[in-house]
């Protein structure tokens, strides 16, 4: 059984970034994976999400689980179980889940979280599938809206200061924080013009983006620009209004816990944005449903496949006590006798279609 419990990007911004996880987050799932009745586990907590994935018997304790990440919280928490939590994992990879629907960037999220349980040994053969046919899944309805590339906060972020300013050629920006988000942001104000620098806590820990100047990090409140960009991982406030020496003409927020402080982000007003501001309106997306509905078919088929294999042996088990117990009739009487009796007993759920698949299938691999 799958369970799912967190909180999404419904809940509020100052909610959400309470219940954000480390990056490294091991330790709850080693914690996690070992308790009674729990067959695997992933957390996957991101700016909009902060989620806990389980494969499990339906009588795990998981409440101790559930109450140790999110204690104090619980009101704002959903929870999915079996094919309803199947179903949100696959909305979740595909962008659907996200303020900005049909963001990519949860795909590589995903796929991170996943290594991150992988090398704890947290993950189970049920939650491997999972992850790898919604991942497949979210890949292919990427293909269906290459016009929509453009897709993440980082870039809603920079056509919104753009427009703010009215062009960013030659316009001074800083970019705090050198993780993928800043990197990414840093990229985009480049290729419209802008001048940019980016904060590094040392000159060791990061390459900035070609075109980028740096600055040590303890600078930035000396650091004079038009726009400020932050975007770090840091659990506290980067940016305060007691301490900051040059005021930028717009601040966007891109990090959760948020970077800026709510005084200086009220002292903006509308010249401020923090990530949740940034979002896409309602569109059509029954494409994307029907490409959703199709992975999760094939996950089901390898689900009902994995729980017939007991069965399957018993019937192998049975085709090879004929043949060893033959005496009168010739193998390949007894192989056909036998098949006869295996789609006998299957009847019901025969149709000419999968019959034709099933010898075409079996063509291919007798190489006949």
């Amino acid at each position: 059984m799958f369970y799912i419990y967190g909180m999404g990007s419904e809940v509020p911004i100052d909610i959400r970034e309470k219940a954000a996880l480390p990056d490294d987050k091991r330790e709850i799932l080693n914690k996690t994976a070992f308790l009674s009745g729990i067959g695997g586990c992933f957390v996957l907590s991101t700016c909009n999400r902060t989620e806990l994935c389980l494969s499990c018997t339906e009588d795990a304790d998981i409440k101790a689980v559930f109450s140790a990440l999110f204690g104090g919280y619980e009101k704002y928490c959903h929870f999915y179980k079996g094919e309803e939590a199947i179903g949100y994992f696959f909305n979740i990879a595909c962008g659907l889940e996200s303020l900005i629907k049909r963001e990519t960037q949860i795909i590589t999220q995903i796929s991170e979280a996943a290594q991150t349980a992988r090398e704890a040994g947290c993950l189970s053969p049920e939650l491997e599938v999972l992850i790898r046919t919604a991942v497949t899944t979210a890949k292919k309805a990427c293909g269906i809206m290459t016009e929509d590339i453009r897709l993440s906060s980082s870039w809603l972020a920079v056509d919104w200061l753009e427009d703010k300013s009215g062009g960013l050629r030659g316009v001074k920006c800083l970019v705090a924080g050198n993780g993928k988000v800043g990197r990414l942001t840093a990229r985009e104000l480049l290729k419209r013009g802008a001048d940019v620098t980016m904060t590094l806590r040392s000159r060791s820990d990061s390459v900035v983006p070609r075109g980028c100047a740096a600055i040590p990090y303890e600078s930035r409140y000396e650091y004079s620009c038009d726009i400020l960009i932050s975007a770090t991982k840091s659990p506290h406030f980067t940016f305060t209004e007691d301490r900051l020496r040059h005021y930028p003409r717009f601040i966007a927020d891109l990090a959760v816990p948020r970077d800026i402080s709510p005084a200086l982000a009220a002292k903006y007003g509308g010249n401020y944005r923090c990530i949740d501001d940034f979002k896409t309106a309602d569109e059509d997306l029954s494409r994307v449903y029907e490409i959703i509905e199709e992975g999760i078919n094939e996950y089901y088929i390898w689900e009902n496949y994995r729980n017939s294999l007991a069965a399957i042996d018993g019937i192998k088990d049975i085709i090879a006590k004929r043949l060893a117990a033959a005496n009168t009739e010739e193998p390949c009487e007894i192989v056909a006798r036998t098949a006869d009796m295996i789609f006998g007993g299957l009847k019901e759920y025969i149709t000419p279609e999968n019959a034709e698949k099933c010898l075409k299938k079996i063509e291919a691999r007798a190489r006949l």
